[in-house]
């Protein structure tokens, strides 16, 4: 009888904890609502972007992907495959990748590009890799458009698709080969609702910022 009434004062003690945090969570959740309308009263511009970004309608998403002197290319990374969606004066095309081929080739290609080599066994390594990935990719799909917004999704986001080879024609130096970069004008986005608020924004005539990699050491290889 001493245990069981132990047990039940223990068992009483817990529930007065579980209550106080219960109460500490409704306090914390009711004080974070009271901050977030205050962001939207005297920051609706932020609010509206942290934390309810309005989606984009069909005819909005449509007017978007409708120019034809650009190319779409959006990329989804699930579980198992990666998802990608190329729309092309008009047309959508979708191709399903297996994650693990996909992340070899990026995983290959990281390393190739952080600690380049010369060589023609090199050259051509890279050559193979990059290639084998914008086929992947559905890049080869694309129309021969100048423009190229990019919206890549997990790991993809760490490759310059400028680099990517269109063609797997022997050369003999890092300079002749056909990178996708020279071919297209590139342009990265995070999101489809970004690159609309992008456009609204350069309609506006607001000022912009470039910025651009510095490569040392670059001199002792031939491009």
């Amino acid at each position: 009888r001493a245990a069981l009434t132990a047990l039940l004062s223990r068992a009483g003690g817990l529930q007065t904890q579980v209550d106080s945090l219960e109460n500490e969570i409704f306090e914390q959740e009711n004080a974070l609502k009271i901050f977030i309308q205050s962001l939207e009263q005297d920051y609706p511009r932020y609010a509206q972007l942290k934390y309810t970004p309005p989606p984009l309608s069909e005819s909005e998403l449509q007017a978007l992907l409708q120019n034809p002197n650009e190319n779409y290319w959006i990329s989804f990374w699930g579980e198992r495959s990666l998802h990608s969606f190329s729309f092309s004066n008009g047309q959508l095309n979708w191709q399903k990748v297996p994650i693990a081929k996909v992340n070899e080739l990026a995983q290959s290609l990281r390393v190739q590009l952080e600690t380049p080599s010369e060589g023609a066994t090199a050259i051509q390594r890279f050559q193979k890799d990059s290639y084998r990935l914008y086929q992947l990719l559905g890049l080869s799909q694309l129309s021969p458009a100048q423009r190229l917004v990019l919206i890549p999704d997990g790991p993809l986001y760490y490759l310059p698709f400028e680099s990517f080879c269109t063609d797997t024609l022997s050369k003999s130096y890092w300079g002749e080969l056909s990178y996708l970069g020279l071919q297209k004008a590139i342009r990265y986005q995070y999101t489809l609702k970004k690159l609309s608020d992008s456009r609204i924004d350069r309609r506006r005539g607001k000022d912009w910022l470039g910025l651009a990699p510095a490569y040392e050491g670059a001199d002792a290889m031939r491009f």
